[in-house]
């Protein structure tokens, strides 16, 4: 699906995670685009299933609006897979662009 201003709703989901307190959502988004599964994820926040599940809607709400997430066909920005998530590579491209991969030192 094309005609999503990706870079714009991004900006609003940053927006949204920088009003709420929740920088740790967008970090959590960042694995999710990375490729990580839920498991992963998990794993690497110390987090429990109802955060990342929390990070995830808040990154939806911005994206898509209340309504449920569509599928990838439909312009959805992701697919969860039993914890296994497919990213929109559109949506991929545009998250990268404005929150590159944090290199180590």
């Amino acid at each position: 699906m094309t005609g999503i201003d990706w870079a714009q709703r991004i900006k609003d989901a940053a927006k949204r995670c920088d009003d709420w307190g929740r920088e740790e959502y967008l970090d959590m988004t960042d694995d999710v685009v990375a490729g990580l599964n839920a498991d992963a994820i998990l794993a690497k926040h110390k987090v429990k299933p109802t955060t990342l599940a929390n990070a995830l809607a808040h990154i939806s709400a911005s994206v898509h609006g209340p309504r449920p997430v569509p599928a990838l066909a439909e312009g959805g920005w992701y697919e969860d897979k039993d914890g296994d998530y497919t990213v929109n590579p559109e949506f991929a491209k545009a998250w990268l662009a404005a929150r590159p991969p944090k290199t180590k030192h």
